[in-house]
């Protein structure tokens, strides 16, 4: 898989920065992640963990629901990278390894005014841009 893909397969395996080691092994074991390349991505994946904000995206004791596909009426689908269900309402976070784009700011509202139509309380709307590990809060 190229960076991007695999960037975001390990951060949707992950509950916690306490499983980057063991998920990236997984990866390996699977032969999605080439053993060479392993320490560089779970190095810059736990760089991304010492922004406090990325660390709550990712606390255990929350509900996170990665990756799940959204059908809208069109027939067409949405699927937000990360979705958090907090007593103080639903975060949605979407990662992106590239370089930032106006268009990555639409795709986060996109999410938001869905989720609300579907009766969620946004509580928060955020992308992380995760080569230079800057976050963006889109609402």
């Amino acid at each position: 898989l190229e960076y991007g893909r695999l960037v975001h397969e390990l951060l949707s395996r992950l509950r916690s920065a306490a499983d980057i080691e063991e998920k990236a092994a997984e990866l390996a074991a699977e032969g999605f992640l080439p053993k060479e390349e392993k320490a560089a991505l779970t190095e810059r994946i736990k760089a991304l963990f010492e922004n406090p904000l990325v660390k709550e995206w990712f606390d255990p004791a929350t509900e996170a629901v990665t990756e799940r596909e959204i059908l809208l009426p069109d027939g067409s689908l949405l699927r937000p990278d990360r979705v958090i269900h907090r007593e103080n309402g639903t975060v949605i976070v979407d990662f992106k390894t590239g370089k930032m784009r106006s268009r990555d700011a639409e795709q986060v509202k996109e999410y938001a005014r869905v989720l609300e139509e579907m009766g969620y309380r946004i509580a928060g709307a955020y992308l992380l841009y995760t080569r230079s590990g800057k976050i963006e809060k889109i609402r």
